[in-house]
């Protein structure tokens, strides 16, 4: 492609989940890097419509069904379907005055995607962020629909990481060798002019980053809070994020009164949220369950010594317990306690942590560069088809 050529995005959510942070920084490297003309149809106003717009991208507004359970009624079947031909046809209508050469869904919004790619001549890339079935999401894909379009040939799938490919593969066997795992650059947002200030001073400060979330795990973080040994000054937790658990954060603190000293953001940008990381003792990662483990991997692109919970995406990423991170088994808050008790008594363990840490992703993870050039070769591929 020597000319600009134009890509379009479809997004499942407007919200500001590691999905839609990983597409903010992949269209924002693309079209500063690339001449690809970027369009993304987003299905509300939010953060990241907002973000969108204040990039100069080229924002669509419109609402993209999620793809329904296998085992729903006939009725919401029909519901469904009607309201996919509905959206079809809107997307149609965009695609003839965008023009794109490939369209991208992400995730959960394939089957839209898809079916308007195939409809319309589009080559399609299914970019797959997320595990359906260890989340447990009410659209999980009907599997035979999935296999025929993956034997048609009608999308290229892309995984964020190599862990993901396999869980794939192990319910889609049809998806073995086909699609690839592409490199995902981790960016470094420098703290803000205007930094936030963890009170009190003289406090431990844990950091979590993350959507509240079940699966996200601020409820282990919150109850090994209170089983914390006192070292010798108060800890402080700060949960970045928002989400449909606030109201069930704040009463478990004030059921196991710590409600003092656990502080929910809410919503925070990219900078303020380097400010907390930069200000933490520890950073926390107690999720259940990730693809890639961007927020870990943020905190230690910063220099900053984390707790993770051992989950099988670190062990394919080649990272060793007290190397990179300290490890401790998923939803274990005994062990997890345990091991912030001991690092925020050993601050020569934490500052050796943080040094490996940082210097494992500035070798291990690809680079900006490196990662936009193969997200150019990809879309080119694709749209030679």
């Amino acid at each position: 492609m020597s000319e600009p050529r134009a890509v379009m995005f479809l997004a499942h959510t407007a919200g500001i989940g590691g999905a839609e942070l990983a597409l903010l920084d992949l269209v924002d490297a693309l079209r500063t890097h690339t001449p690809f003309r970027i369009t993304v149809v987003v299905p509300g106003t939010g953060f990241l419509e907002s973000s969108l717009r204040k990039m100069g991208v080229n924002v669509e507004l419109l609402p993209l069904p999620l793809a329904v359970s296998w085992t729903s009624s006939l009725l919401t079947n029909l519901k469904a379907r009607l309201k996919h031909g509905s959206t079809l046809g809107k997307l149609g209508v965009l695609l003839r005055k965008h023009r794109p050469r490939v369209v991208v869904s992400t995730t959960s919004v394939l089957w839209v995607g898809a079916f308007a790619a195939a409809l319309w001549r589009k080559p399609h890339v299914w970019w797959i962020h997320e595990d359906p079935w260890a989340m447990d999401y009410a659209w999980i894909f009907p599997e035979p629909w999935l296999r025929r379009l993956l034997r048609k040939r009608h999308t290229h799938p892309v995984f964020v990481s190599s862990h993901l490919r396999q869980v794939w593969e192990e319910h889609i066997p049809e998806l073995r060798g086909h699609g690839e795992v592409l490199p995902q650059w981790i960016p470094v947002h420098e703290p803000s002019e205007t930094r936030t200030v963890l009170i009190p001073p003289d406090a431990f400060h844990l950091v979590v980053v993350g959507m509240y979330h079940p699966l996200k795990g601020q409820a282990d973080a919150v109850r090994a809070l209170a089983r914390l040994r006192q070292p010798g000054r108060p800890v402080h937790l700060w949960l970045v994020g928002d989400g449909p658990l606030r109201g069930s954060l704040q009463e478990l603190a004030r059921q196991l009164h710590v409600e003092d000293r656990v502080h929910l953001t809410g919503v925070v940008p990219p900078d303020q949220v380097a400010a907390y990381l930069r200000q933490a003792h520890l950073v926390l990662h107690p999720s259940h369950q990730e693809s890639l483990g961007r927020s870990l991997l943020e905190a230690m692109a910063l220099g900053m010594p984390a707790v993770a919970a051992a989950l099988p995406v670190y062990r394919s990423l080649g990272m060793r317990h007290r190397v990179q991170a300290w490890f401790y088994p998923p939803g274990d808050v005994e062990r997890l306690a345990e091991a912030v008790t001991f690092l925020l008594a050993h601050p020569e363990v934490r500052a050796r942590m943080a040094r490996e840490g940082q210097r494992w992703v500035r070798t291990q993870i690809p680079d900006l560069t490196r990662g936009v050039k193969a997200w150019r070769e990809l879309l080119e591929a694709v749209a030679r088809g």
